[in-house]
């Protein structure tokens, strides 16, 4: 029962990424170990993508996913632009 409602989430995440301009990340890891959500994001390679984090190995990750057209910047949620209201 409980994969059930984590594949919709899933499928409702990628609906609503397949409708965006852009893919932000702030304060995510992209952990080397979770191959499902590196997968995942993959395919959204062709969005702007944005990426907030103090961790230069976590934006290295990013780097390596997106390559050099992605805007990471080391900043903290507290830091970054979208945490004032828009």
């Amino acid at each position: 029962m409980g994969n059930v409602h984590v594949q919709w989430l899933w499928e409702q995440a990628e609906d609503v990424i397949r409708g965006s301009d852009s893919l932000v990340f702030i304060g995510y890891s992209l952990p080397d170990y979770d191959t499902y959500a590196a997968q995942f994001f993959a395919r959204f390679a062709e969005k702007s993508i944005e990426a907030f984090t103090p961790s230069s190995d976590h934006l290295k990750r990013y780097r390596r996913m997106f390559g050099d057209d992605a805007a990471l910047s080391a900043q903290t949620f507290a830091d970054c632009k979208y945490s004032r209201p828009l």
